[in-house]
């Protein structure tokens, strides 16, 4: 009787921790998510045909500027596998650049600024590469698209001057990217990012006959996420 009283307190418990253990997986297979993101862009810029007004010469072909990003993001997460799961989200990207100084004719020097929103639909994949006690680390990958909206314009002293480049000075494009990163997650509930928004289609900024001004925004930003909110 007793060694029958034993066999079954034995599997009962064992069952019971089967239990929790399938119950603790359960938890983590979906939810919702969000993030906010700070970073830094690299804007590649591409003029064909555009001259300076002071010296009608052409501006130079390919230039590089650095710009200062934020960035928010919503959606849905579920784990195929406790190892592999997919993330479903809208993202917000805001996109300030200093373009620089620029010559205007008959008005002096201004500095001149790209502002441009971009709203996206992402889908990324997580895989899993390291776990240990509270902590795990995630590969991401994934894609994105939507629509990016921006304008350019000038600022000197106080006042701040649109159709920096020509009429209109505001634009809407198509925006599709690539998605990498790699994530810190603490109990699969809080953690932070590093992500890559690598852009596949530039953004034409200006366009006007046969002249035009292109920008492809690479974006890189460390991002604070809470997942099961």
């Amino acid at each position: 009787m007793r060694k029958f009283l034993l066999t079954f307190l034995t599997f009962f418990s064992f069952c019971f921790a089967e239990l929790r253990v399938v119950e603790q997986t359960k938890e983590i297979f979906s939810g919702f998510f969000g993030g906010v993101s700070i970073g830094v862009g690299a804007n590649a810029l591409t003029f064909n045909n555009i001259y300076t007004p002071t010296t009608k010469k052409l501006l130079e072909r390919n230039q590089s500027f650095a710009s200062f990003v934020l960035s928010a993001k919503l959606g849905w997460y579920h784990y195929i596998i406790p190892t592999i799961g997919l993330r479903y989200y809208y993202n917000l990207d805001l996109n300030l650049t200093p373009f620089g100084e620029f010559n205007m004719p008959q008005k002096g020097t201004y500095d001149a600024y790209g502002f441009s929103t971009a709203h996206t639909l992402n889908v990324d994949t997580m895989i899993q590469v390291f776990q240990e006690n509270r902590l795990s680390i995630d590969a991401i990958a994934g894609m994105g698209m939507g629509a990016i909206v921006g304008e350019t314009y000038a600022k000197q002293g106080d006042l701040i001057y649109k159709s920096l480049l020509g009429d209109p000075s505001s634009y809407l494009n198509f925006d599709f990217r690539f998605n990498l990163g790699v994530r810190a997650m603490v109990d699969r509930r809080y953690g932070v990012e590093f992500m890559m928004r690598l852009p596949v289609v530039p953004t034409t900024i200006y366009k006007e006959g046969n002249s035009n001004a292109k920008q492809a925004p690479f974006y890189f930003t460390l991002d604070f996420i809470a997942e099961r909110f």
